[in-house]
């Protein structure tokens, strides 16, 4: 399932915004030693990582990362047509309510393909989900600066697009070959990618807060870095119950109603202490 995270629901993906920022800083500034995102910090981030921005994530069932990207409205600041303009031959990126750009793709190294001629299963999601996404907001094309390798998978795949400049050496970190492009998405779009791909369901999950609820806040490293605290407490509390009760079980139950009277008491037990916990009448 992909996730939709945008400014009123990012509080509700804390855990895997800091997973996603991370990501970055060892993508781009570890694996790539791009000079320009070398940073002390854990998280890699930049100006375009807004309130106007969407992340698409491709989640597992453990709710982690397997495969995501960033998307800007191409009428606020965004990557290409802020950060890398030169990559256009006119200079003139393009700007428009039915243009956004794509940014900072990333799969996990186990979800990454096998061979040149394949698209890994996540990145499949992926696409489908980026055309349901523009789909859903009137968006029809999507500008990129991306390696020009991945441009020949694109036209491989009959994939419509125009190069808003020619394939580009850089030397900054690892180096390679970029070009910025404009792909055209759609509903005829979502239509020849659900029949290349197979995935013809539904693949998008957008959460939208009640709109009366109180007003979206940006997450900062400390909220995130508070909830990683509290998931960390989370789970070390479930592996010391886990561990009780193991040993309960092998010390007392030697009959299966044995087992069961004493699993009606620990659920009692921690019922008893969820109550304490919101001080709660017995």
């Amino acid at each position: 399932m992909i996730h939709v995270i945008k400014i009123d629901n990012q509080h509700l993906y804390a855990r895997q915004l800091d997973q996603l920022f991370r990501m970055r800083k060892s993508f781009y500034a570890d694996q790539y030693q791009w000079d320009a995102l070398r940073t002390e910090k854990d998280w890699e981030t930049d100006p375009y990582d807004h309130d106007h921005v969407v992340y698409l994530v491709n989640l597992d069932r453990f709710g982690d990362i397997t495969a995501t990207f960033r998307l800007n409205p191409s009428l606020h600041p965004n990557l290409l047509g802020d950060g890398a303009p030169q990559y256009i031959a006119t200079g003139q990126p393009p700007r428009s309510e039915t243009v956004w750009d794509l940014s900072r793709w990333m799969v996990t190294p186990e979800n990454r393909r096998t061979h040149d001629k394949e698209i890994a299963p996540v990145q499949q999601e992926l696409l489908v989900a980026l055309m349901e996404f523009c789909q859903s907001r009137g968006i029809t094309h999507v500008s990129m600066l991306t390696e020009a390798a991945f441009v020949k998978r694109l036209r491989r795949i009959d994939w419509p697009l125009e190069e808003l400049g020619p394939a580009t050496p850089y030397t900054d970190g690892v180096g390679g070959v970029a070009q910025a492009i404009l792909v055209e998405t759609g509903p005829h779009m979502l239509a020849s990618i659900r029949d290349m791909t197979g995935l013809h369901s539904p693949i998008l999950f957008e959460l939208t807060p009640d709109p009366e609820a109180t007003p979206p806040t940006r997450l900062t490293e400390g909220h995130i870095d508070m909830t990683r605290h509290t998931h960390a407490e989370t789970t070390d509390f479930i592996a010391r119950e886990t561990d009780a009760l193991t040993t309960m079980l092998r010390r007392e139950a030697s009959t299966p109603n044995d087992m069961v009277r004493l699993l009606d008491a620990y659920a009692e037990r921690l019922r008893s202490r969820t109550r304490e916990d919101r001080h709660e009448p017995a």
